[in-house]
């Protein structure tokens, strides 16, 4: 299936806020590398949408967790945090 994830994203997808297209809101669209491209992350299917605020806060940290599988529980946050996401 050939799809663009950054097209298609509605959503940041490291913290759910809906996304704006308009360049001066501070929701606005960016592109996210799930995995950084400092760490060799590259391709369609590495590029998601994510909002300004999230691209720029994380950098290159490989420990974020992608906001429809964040834990409900706050207790489980910690086991979670030392745990690095590596894109299936």
């Amino acid at each position: 299936m050939n799809f663009d994830r950054f097209e298609l994203s509605q959503q940041c997808f490291w913290c759910g806020i809906t996304l704006c297209r308009d360049r001066n809101c501070p929701r606005s669209k960016t592109r996210e590398h799930i995995i950084p491209r400092s760490l060799g992350g590259c391709g369609k299917a590495n590029i998601v949408g994510a909002c300004m605020r999230c691209n720029s806060t994380r950098g290159s940290a490989t420990n974020w967790i992608p906001f429809g599988e964040q834990p409900k529980d706050r207790r489980e946050v910690g086991e979670y945090m030392r745990a690095e996401w590596v894109m299936a």
